[in-house]
């Protein structure tokens, strides 16, 4: 280990090497010390981070449930009054041979329900913009204001449960990113 044998060591040489192992010990003290500190800061920088990620966590903890069944029920209720209103439209349409009329109303049930979401959203509107100038007219086929204002209550109800599903799971996607980019600074 050492150049020389043990014996052959004097007091001199003793002292030389208890100062080299001294300034070593304190030289692993320091970068012990150092790293210990280093390791502290760490600790505190994540305990902040933890923080920040529960604060975050909590804005999201309400689970995205729910949606699904809204838009189903909104969906059957807005297909129900639209297609009962078209029928009721179109016989007005063919009883006065209004035949733009009648041809505008001449969508099937089969034909509303295979629709997407949004074009469902889309075609109801366009449903109650064209019976709503024959609403006095439609009294003696069962479509009153009434109808035409549930009809739009239920459509507007859709389109809110539409635009609220798609925010949520948006805002869940930032949060989830802002949690990575948040442990990835630790």
């Amino acid at each position: 280990m050492f150049p020389f044998s043990y014996k052959k060591v004097n007091s001199t040489h003793e002292n030389m090497i208890r100062a080299v192992v001294a300034f070593a010990l304190s030289a692993a003290n320091i970068a012990i010390t150092s790293s210990v500190a280093a390791f502290l800061a760490l600790i505190n920088a994540l305990k902040a981070n933890i923080t920040t990620i529960d604060t975050l966590r909590a804005s999201i903890a309400t689970p995205i449930v729910g949606y699904a069944a809204q838009k189903k029920a909104l969906r059957a209720a807005l297909i129900e009054i639209c297609v009962t209103a078209m029928k009721a439209t179109y016989a007005y349409a063919v009883a006065n041979e209004d035949w733009v009329l009648a041809a505008q109303m001449k969508g099937s049930r089969g034909a509303v329900n295979r629709m997407k979401y949004v074009d469902l959203v889309t075609y109801t509107q366009g449903v109650i913009d064209t019976i709503t100038p024959f609403v006095p007219s439609l009294a003696d086929y069962g479509i009153t204001a009434g109808t035409i204002t549930s009809m739009q209550d239920v459509h507007d109800q859709l389109e809110d449960v539409l635009s609220t599903s798609k925010n949520a799971i948006a805002n869940r996607e930032a949060v989830n990113k802002s949690i990575q980019d948040t442990l990835r600074n630790c």
